[in-house]
């Protein structure tokens, strides 16, 4: 992670080498990343997963497994919820954050 304001390396988020995607919360703290490592379960594999994270720990807070070939996350701030497009079902999953 970077901050770009002061133009320095914050932290790394080690055993992620397939994240494809990135999505940033500011104002509470979080990432979202998608991966298609084979090192973890594949946003492309059987289930897909993503996770989320404390950006100023760093440290992983949840997985939650979406489905098969799942890709493409959006993350809606003002009702914190994380959107997946799932083309198997053809339509999205729409994942809460915990309080």
């Amino acid at each position: 992670m970077l901050d770009c304001e002061q133009q320095t390396f914050l932290h790394s988020l080690s055993d992620l080498p397939g994240v494809v995607g990135v999505l940033v919360d500011e104002e509470h703290h979080l990432l979202f990343t998608s991966d298609r490592a084979a090192a973890r379960v594949s946003v492309f594999g059987e289930p897909g997963v993503v996770c989320s994270f404390d950006s100023e720990q760093p440290a992983l807070l949840e997985t939650v497994e979406t489905e098969r070939g799942a890709h493409t996350t959006g993350w809606d701030p003002i009702d914190q919820c994380l959107h997946v497009f799932c083309p198997g079902s053809g339509g999205a999953a729409v994942y809460e954050e915990r309080a």
